[in-house]
């Protein structure tokens, strides 16, 4: 079975904290609790992304 190596710019923290942030700014908008509340669980969601890819990038560096 191949190995799937993902791309590159997924594995930066950076990106998955500007997703965040996109959906956060997007929540802000919403005027449905409901939509608005998965959105801002999904901002969290990808905030966590950003953090492992955070100690990746750590860890790569030592």
């Amino acid at each position: 079975m191949a190995k799937i190596t993902p791309d590159a710019e997924l594995t930066k923290s950076s990106y998955w904290r500007e997703r965040a942030e996109e959906a956060r700014t997007r929540a802000d908008g919403l005027r449905e609790p409901e939509a608005k509340a998965a959105l801002v669980n999904v901002a969290a969601m990808y905030e966590a992304m950003a953090n492992r890819a955070e100690e990746r990038e750590r860890a790569s560096r030592t």
